[in-house]
């Protein structure tokens, strides 16, 4: 952001000299009530992100439109160059710097906005690869969730066991000394703490999962819901509706 703010000064001071070389040099007389309003509308239009604002409040205010060439060309570039140095806008930016992304979808805004960390569900009885059927078993009746995180001594996230998967042999005692490890997958999409809720969705949907684990580097936090996510973005989008 600093070095942002040190080449956007540079690129102003350099463009205002040249300006005022050529207006001295060919000794054009200006019209500084004009040149007053035109600057003000692309104060506007770069603060806030928004061209068409400065366009016609500037117009309104002088209840006139001789100036729109001038102000759609200044207030044009005055929003190229502050997208192109600064993302957000004046009022984004302390929210911004926050840690919350704002953009102009507001289903994704929205999704910005919700804390990963209450999104991570914990009851899931963990177990080690080194194990057998025999003692996933007592975890299965105790457990009310289908999945079982399979997990090393060190905590690491490893694969995980459905129920569904192990459904047909849970009932044969021949086949209580199966390892964890001959039962067990490693899923196709795993959640990260670097993830955006924007790109939990993502996964979500291209994976078909209604769970997906969640680690930070290798070790198992827990696992994300789909529909616990669904339900958040609904509390989130009443929340900001109701204020």
């Amino acid at each position: 952001m600093q070095k942002n703010i040190i080449i956007f000064k540079l690129f102003t001071c350099s463009f205002n000299k040249i300006w005022i070389f050529f207006i001295n040099k060919h000794q054009i007389t200006l019209n500084i009530t004009n040149f007053a309003l035109v600057g003000m509308g692309g104060v506007i239009a770069g603060m806030l992100h928004a061209p068409l604002t400065g366009i016609f409040l500037i117009a309104e205010i002088t209840n006139g439109y001789s100036l729109m060439v001038p102000m759609m060309i200044v207030s044009a570039m005055s929003y190229a160059i502050n997208r192109t140095f600064f993302k957000d806008s004046i009022y984004t930016k302390a929210v911004s710097e926050k840690g919350v992304r704002v953009t102009h979808n507001k289903d994704v805004s929205i999704l910005n906005m919700i804390n990963l960390n209450k999104l991570i569900e914990t009851n899931f009885s963990t177990v080690r690869s080194d194990q057998t059927l025999r003692d996933l078993l007592p975890i299965i009746s105790s457990s009310r969730r289908n999945i079982y995180p399979v997990v090393d001594e060190n905590g690491n996230f490893k694969g995980h066991v459905l129920f569904d998967s192990i459904r047909k042999i849970i009932f044969d005692p021949e086949q209580y000394d199966t390892t964890i490890e001959d039962i067990m997958f490693f899923p196709d999409y795993l959640i990260t703490t670097e993830d955006s809720v924007e790109e939990i969705v993502k996964k979500f949907e291209r994976s078909g999962n209604y769970n997906i684990a969640i680690v930070e580097g290798k070790k198992y936090l827990g696992y994300i819901s789909r529909a616990l996510m669904f339900t958040t973005y609904q509390a989130t989008l009443k929340e900001i509706s109701d204020d």
